[in-house]
């Protein structure tokens, strides 16, 4: 890096407010993991929807009102269906379970499972996926961020296979001290409490032997 480019970055970082440097840093990783994602909807007015809703998405979380940061937005996904979503990280979500080759789409999986568990459900994109793929399997799946509960219980409602539970997994029973980050509903947890805009929530916790004796044995334990 040259003298003048260190000077510019320098001149950048003292001139511009971290909020911003971090929403413009954001924003530039967002939009690089997300390309292509257009499509992944069905030609036309869907595929020109998803597109604004990723642009929506790059400055909703920086609004002032909590209501609209959190209020969720349906996406159609070719392969999915219609999708709600709150926040960019859960572009990346779908592009993880949807985009191909899918994170999820392993011929390593049974091929008949009974008994699917989703520990860190997030909106729901994971339960929907694996009741698509095995639609004789039981999915228990747990979110502890009453948000991103709310979104996927939207986004699993049809899902009679599905049962979705608002709790944490964690080493002991109880409740926990999580903290989310606005804009990433993906990196809930007791870690990120010294990031800037990081909001703090209560949530019971249940543990993963506890969810054993309850359901008996699991086929697929997604963590």
């Amino acid at each position: 890096m040259t003298g003048a480019a260190r000077s510019a970055r320098s001149l950048y970082r003292w001139a511009t407010p971290h909020r911003v440097r971090r929403w413009a840093y954001s924003t530039r990783y967002f939009w690089r993991e997300t390309s292509g994602m257009a499509r992944l909807a069905p030609p036309g007015l869907a595929r020109g929807w998803l597109t604004t809703v990723r642009l929506l998405m790059c400055v909703k979380h920086e609004l002032p009102f909590g209501a609209v940061r959190h209020f969720a937005v349906p996406v159609w996904i070719s392969s999915a269906g219609r999708v709600f979503v709150s926040d960019w990280s859960e572009f990346l979500v779908i592009a993880e379970i949807y985009r191909p080759p899918g994170d999820y789409d392993s011929d390593e999986l049974p091929a008949d499972p009974a008994v699917i568990v989703d520990v860190g459900a997030n909106i729901g994109l994971a339960a929907r996926f694996f009741s698509r793929r095995y639609p004789g399997a039981r999915i228990i799946a747990y979110e502890p961020d009453p948000l991103s509960h709310r979104v996927a219980k939207r986004n699993v409602a049809h899902l009679s296979q599905v049962s979705l539970r608002n709790a944490a997994v964690a080493p002991e029973a109880g409740q926990l001290l999580l903290h989310r980050v606005a804009g990433e509903s993906w990196r809930t947890s007791s870690l990120v409490a010294d990031q800037p805009g990081a909001e703090t929530f209560v949530a019971d916790a249940v543990t993963l032997d506890s969810i054993i004796q309850d359901v008996g044995a699991i086929d697929i334990l997604k963590i």
